[in-house]
């Protein structure tokens, strides 16, 4: 327990000195689950920002998973968000819409996940106001992006850690003035089993792009609550 705690206040600290840098984002997010026969109903409340002092995005997500079989599941969702415009300096409102697929597989201790995931994010542009009063459109909207997401995570024998890796790659598909990824994310963490219905996950990543809708800043670190209903 102690060693949890220095390792837990060491981290901490990392965290505090790296997030005074604007480029560093902090991630908090809270993910409640039920299981109702072969469906799993998700509600996910989540805040990132830049720092410790400017809110970039906060948002309340619900998704409906469906498993056709122990390896694989279809999922959908629908994400309500507030997020900040730095060009018009305001909380703008959006609405986004996925669908996903997921595959499962465990090889000894090791865990694979593969995901793909296309959704659709329709952006609020009523207060994006010029000087003469006309809207500021957007290049592209509604926004249309495909996710591909791998994950291996290892099961330490006689332990309540769990250390992952991720990478994400974001694809635009109707903006025809990107043709290749729009960002790269790379992610490592450690999920901790508190008990049979919490699970909390420490991480930290990387984007390739600074200026990528969903970058938030190049390097970010973040928390995660799990809790199965």
């Amino acid at each position: 327990m102690k060693k949890t705690i220095l390792i837990l206040s060491f981290l901490s600290t990392i965290v505090t000195i790296w997030s005074q840098n604007e480029n560093f984002g902090l991630w908090y997010e809270m993910d409640l689950q039920k299981e109702v026969g072969k469906w799993t109903i998700g509600s996910d409340l989540e805040i990132r920002s830049l720092g410790l002092s400017h809110m970039e995005r906060a948002s309340w997500q619900l998704t409906g998973d469906y498993e056709l079989k122990s390896w694989w599941q279809l999922g959908a969702g629908v994400t309500g968000m507030f997020v900040y415009d730095h060009k018009y300096a305001y909380n703008q409102p959006r609405l986004r819409f996925f669908i996903k697929n997921k595959f499962e597989k465990k090889l000894s201790r090791f865990k694979l996940e593969w995901k793909e995931k296309i959704r659709w994010t329709f952006k609020n542009e009523t207060l994006r106001l010029k000087e003469d009063g006309e809207i500021d459109h957007y290049r592209v909207n509604p926004d249309l992006t495909a996710i591909s997401s791998f994950e291996v995570k290892y099961d330490i024998p006689k332990s309540k850690l769990s250390p992952w890796v991720s990478v994400d790659a974001f694809l635009k598909l109707n903006d025809p003035e990107v043709r290749s990824f729009e960002n790269w994310r790379t992610t490592l963490g450690v999920d901790y089993k508190v008990n049979k219905a919490i699970r909390l996950s420490i991480f930290g990543l990387k984007n390739s792009q600074l200026d990528s809708e969903d970058s938030y800043g190049i390097w970010a670190a973040g928390v995660l609550m799990r809790y199965r209903l």
